[in-house]
């Protein structure tokens, strides 16, 4: 509750930050807890699950067929290389022997004809040499497909063992987690327990600082340090248990609620000298009184005033602001003593009873 004196809000400040502090420190011991508890899992790895043997046999033959895929591809490229040149020149003498021929049939020469059947039998070597490369291509990248088809069956075959293992590891690691879970959380729930009961039962003692820490320190570690170990399926536990927290607490909320207008009905009912020494019967009580009434509130029914400058209220008829019995002052009435004055004002408007000195 806030009260108007400085040093009770330092104190109350302090208290809360001890509340964090303790529920710090309890983090500290809880984390250094969970990351000891046994590990139902250990260190396992979906590797562990791999057929080692197979996996080197696989990976031989797959870097062997990679050894003899190289020397395809040099071949091929020096195919292509020879192919292009040949080809080049081949262009460049079939040229030659048209343009020959072209000066033949204008001068009707009859003396080139040795020349003539020497580069077509040239151009017939070098188409001969071409197609010759031509198929040694085609044999090659045969070949070559072949060996690429080889290695990527094997790369396949590799692909599947890693995945088997994997999927083997992940059955495993299913069952494993379960288990660890349920370790863990044998361990944060009864925390969870134990801050409720807290909570419950003596949050409104001298001793609320250590109820709210541990109530912090029991919420993180359920919603945040067992984070790291909870299964897929982990999810749905949390969430179940935020259903059930969110149906309590709405549950216990229109319960106070309920009483709450009950006790306000109740209050209503009572005359006004009443409910005045109900509201001003202690420091904490009278500190609520005026703080509400600042506010524009109706400290007796919890209704807002009408009119700030209000002496009674509309609602219930509780005198708010009246007169000084002795300066005439108009002021709360719950003030002990007049803020112009001095004088005291409590016990003259008791003598008074009622509604005390009319305005």
């Amino acid at each position: 509750m806030k009260s108007s004196r400085q040093l009770s809000k330092i104190f109350t400040i302090i208290l809360h930050a001890l509340s964090v502090l303790f529920a710090y420190f309890l983090l500290q011991g809880g984390s250094l807890i969970i990351q000891n508890l046994p590990r139902v899992d250990g260190e396992q790895v979906w590797q562990d699950y791999l057929d080692q043997a197979q996996l080197e046999q696989l990976n031989r033959e797959h870097e062997q067929l990679q050894a003899s895929i190289e020397p395809f591809k040099d071949q091929l490229k020096l195919n292509r290389v020879e192919s292009q040149g040949l080809s080049d020149v081949f262009s460049l003498d079939q040229k030659t022997y048209q343009e020959i021929l072209a000066s033949r049939y204008v001068s009707e020469d009859a003396g080139v004809n040795q020349k003539i059947e020497a580069l077509r039998a040239k151009l017939e070597a070098q188409r001969e040499g071409l197609k010759n490369l031509k198929q040694q291509r085609s044999q090659l990248e045969l070949e070559l497909n072949k060996l690429q088809q080889q290695q990527l069956s094997k790369g396949e075959a590799i692909s599947d063992l890693k995945r088997q293992a994997r999927e083997a590891f992940n059955e495993q690691r299913q069952g494993r987690n379960l288990k660890a879970f349920v370790l863990r959380l044998c361990f944060v729930l009864p925390l969870l327990l134990v801050a409720w009961y807290l909570l419950k039962n003596y949050r409104q003692t001298d001793y609320w600082p250590l109820v709210h820490g541990w109530s912090y320190f029991a919420g993180f570690a359920f919603f945040v340090e067992l984070v790291p170990y909870l299964p897929s399926y982990g999810g749905y536990v949390r969430s179940l248990v935020g259903i059930i927290i969110c149906i309590t607490l709405g549950r216990v909320l229109t319960k106070k609620l309920r009483d709450y207008l009950q006790k306000r009905r109740e209050i209503e009912q009572k005359d006004e000298l009443e409910r005045r020494n109900s509201l001003q019967k202690s420091d904490t009580n009278m500190e609520t009184t005026l703080d509400k009434i600042n506010k524009g509130i109706c400290p007796s029914c919890d209704r807002r005033l009408i009119n700030p400058d209000s002496k009674y209220c509309s609602y219930c008829g509780l005198c708010i602001k009246r007169p000084c019995p002795s300066c005439s002052l108009v002021q709360i009435s719950f003030n002990k003593f007049c803020y112009e004055c001095g004088c005291e004002q409590q016990e003259q408007q008791a003598q008074q009873g009622g509604h005390g000195a009319s305005v």
